[in-house]
């Protein structure tokens, strides 16, 4: 029944957005991105705004990305994971595409806002030589270059910074 009222909510109700809001003040998106040596974090929230005219809301958002590979911090209940509590999301063609819809029960009083945070991080995949002195300037100890995102900056690090060498 959910994955039948998603998909009809999702054919009915959603479009994307290409800004951090769209016309009717269905959603609101906002977000900052912070860059710190290879990994540049996107933080932020969503917000459905439920009423009586719209009280199934929907968001489908296209969010562009640096290049790199999704990821997410390493203090969480899935380290390493992307914060994203969306119905779906999908990494297509360098972009983020989030989706989220939300049904107001026959108890709730309308209008309603429901808000979702959000938190990842895009890793870089080619690395020069620069980045190798900056990984060594930060070795045995936290920091940016912690690219497995295991808490600390080592050989598992560096053996993935060669991997991944001026590719």
């Amino acid at each position: 029944m959910f994955h039948l009222r998603f998909f009809m909510a999702m054919v009915v109700a959603c479009w994307a957005a290409t800004s951090n809001s769209n016309d009717n003040d269905e959603f609101t998106i906002e977000y900052e991105t912070t860059t710190e040596g290879q990994r540049t974090t996107y933080s932020g929230s969503a917000v459905l705004y439920m009423s009586e005219d719209q009280p199934t809301p929907c968001i489908s958002y296209v969010m562009d990305l640096v290049d790199g590979e999704l990821s997410g911090p390493t203090i969480s209940g899935d380290p390493g994971q992307p914060i994203l509590p969306f119905d779906s999301w999908q990494v297509v063609n360098g972009s983020l595409v989030l989706i989220w819809c939300e049904t107001a029960s026959e108890y709730q009083s309308l209008p309603v806002m429901v808000p979702r945070g959000f938190t990842f991080d895009v890793v870089r995949t080619t690395y020069s030589p620069e980045d190798l002195l900056e990984l060594l300037e930060q070795w045995g100890g936290e920091g940016s270059w912690d690219l497995n995102g295991d808490g600390m900056v080592d050989g598992q690090d560096l053996a993935q910074l060669l991997a991944h060498w001026n590719r």
